[in-house]
């Protein structure tokens, strides 16, 4: 974020009103009037007591305007060092203050016209700059032109705000090169220097290019767009980003009202990501080192593809989610679409396992909703679906209660909640699109038996245990698994309870007694 103040305002304005530490007093009016009534030398003098230095001045015109004093072909320069000036084809004053130190320049200003200002930085209004060039160590910046409103630059404590920025031809060379060929800004304010919050509520680039021995992009048009990248084992392109309402601060804290991202790629020798669409809006709050913490109003993906050793490794068609906060009810809802994911992207342990099934790729969709209510501590998980065609499709719904559910802190909230959560109802189901019989005949396969006494094998156990518990939820839970395992078709498990049941207690019960609270109903197929 510091980078943005920098290139916009440190490199066309400070370093503009820099080298020369020559001030134009708060009252231009005086300049005039000794100018009027007593000549250059009495200006340049006044300069030297005003800013301690020897001030060279020279100018074709000067003329008396309604808006200020206005100089043709003026320059300004430190008699000790001339390489340190301004140089001004026509200038306006009107109670600009400049008041740096520190940089060799030499600019064109075209129209300066300043408001209120106080000793130490720069004030203004409206600043107009034209052909400017900054250079210092070896390092340069020109812009073709500059304008600002309502600026406000402070010395004494490195306060900065910025209502509105305008920059045409922009290059900068400091061992890499950079040329904007235009960009805006609106509203920066804040301490970066201070380490202080930063704030900014929009920035646009046109015609972005960047480049050294080792890399160049290219952004073409449209706030941030059209990047391309070139450079051995290196593939980067963006089709477009913009980027609005967003906020930072020293704690880490970063809110975002909208972004979006077109036609993004970057792979680097051989690994990378590429999407079509990114969008996010409403992100609330992040704090990077809290993960649980990021909240999106709504965000997209589309056409993704992961890279890895040269490779495809997964792909996404799409991804849609959404939050909603009404009247304390927070709802959430998620759909993936066509997630493919490659074996190769798989440890090999992993990868032998599929493929001993013989699946080498997995392709799935898959969506969560649920709706927290927060005055009444429920959360109502009212779907989590995988669906895939070799995979099957597999639905979880549940109904929770007692969780203290804080929406900055997600994860917490919910760890805090774990001794008391209850479930007042819960229900599984699974259809099989082929994957429960691979696996089967994998597993048979590997024990050295057929797939029917595989089966047998897991069965007559499971059987003869919710026989001896004696409990009928249990015996009608293992009659539908036995059934289900024999021929893989659909499995249905609900558990309605009377009253709601607090997790934690279950961990202590035996199964039977669990499954008669719980009141579990099972069906196959």
């Amino acid at each position: 974020m510091k980078k943005i103040w920098i290139v916009f305002v440190g490199l066309a304005v400070v370093a503009v009103a820099a080298g020369l530490a020559v001030m134009l007093t708060p009252d231009a009016k005086k300049i005039r009037v000794i100018l009027d009534s007593q000549g250059k030398q009495a200006v340049e003098a006044y300069l030297k007591a005003e800013t301690g230095k020897d001030i060279a001045l020279t100018y074709a015109k000067a003329e008396d305007t309604s808006d200020g004093l206005l100089l043709h072909d003026l320059t300004l320069a430190e008699k000790a060092d001339p390489n340190k000036k301004i140089v001004a084809k026509t200038a306006l004053l009107s109670e600009l203050v400049i008041d740096t130190e520190g940089w060799g320049m030499s600019a064109t200003f075209n129209d300066i016209v300043g408001g209120p200002g106080g000793r130490n930085g720069l004030r203004g209004q409206v600043i107009e700059l034209s052909k400017v060039k900054v250079s210092h160590d070896g390092k340069s910046a020109t812009m073709a032109a500059f304008k600002a409103k309502d600026l406000s630059l402070a010395d004494d404590d490195a306060d900065l705000r910025l209502a509105e920025a305008e920059m045409t031809g922009f290059q900068l060379e400091n061992g890499n090169l950079v040329k904007i060929s235009k960009g805006s800004l609106k509203n920066l304010s804040g301490q970066p220097e201070k380490g202080g919050q930063l704030r900014l509520d929009e920035l646009n680039f046109e015609g972005l290019q960047t480049h050294s021995d080792e890399q160049f992009f290219v952004l073409d048009v449209g706030g941030l767009g059209g990047l391309k990248a070139t450079a051995p084992g290196y593939d980067v392109a963006i089709g477009g980003a913009y980027v609005e309402g967003l906020y930072l601060d020293k704690e880490n804290v970063f809110r975002l009202g909208k972004a979006e991202a077109k036609e993004f790629k970057c792979v680097a020798e051989g690994d990378g990501l590429e999407f079509s669409l990114f969008s996010l809006a409403g992100v609330a709050q992040m704090d990077f080192d809290e993960p649980e913490t990021w909240h999106f109003g709504a965000g997209k993906l589309e056409n993704v593809i992961v890279h890895g050793g040269g490779a495809k490794l997964a792909s996404i068609a799409s991804l849609d989610s959404e939050t909603t906060n009404n009247n304390s009810v927070i709802a959430f809802s998620l759909n993936l679409r066509e997630l493919w994911i490659s074996t190769d992207s798989m440890d090999p342990a992993e990868r032998a396992q599929m493929e001993a099934m013989g699946v080498k790729q997995i392709k799935f969709d898959a969506a969560m909703a649920y709706e927290a209510d927060l005055k009444k501590n429920t959360l109502d998980v009212k779907e989590i679906s995988l669906k895939g065609q070799d995979l099957g499709h597999l639905t979880l719904r549940a109904a929770f209660g007692e969780i203290k559910l804080d929406p900055n802190d997600v994860g917490r909230s919910l760890e805090a909640s774990a001794n008391v959560i209850t479930m007042a109802s819960g229900e599984f189901a699974y259809e099989d699109g082929g994957l429960v019989r691979q696996i089967i005949v994998a597993q048979a396969k590997e024990a050295g038996v057929s797939a029917d006494q595989f089966v047998e094998q897991q069965s007559a156990p499971m059987m003869a245990m919710a026989k001896q518990s004696g409990g009928q939820e249990m015996l009608a839970l293992a009659e539908a698994m036995d059934k289900f395992l024999k021929n893989p078709v659909k499995l249905v498990v609900k558990a309605q309870p009377e009253k709601p049941v607090k997790l934690m207690d279950l961990g202590a019960m035996d199964p039977a007694a669990m499954l008669k609270l719980l009141r579990v109903t099972a069906q196959a197929n």
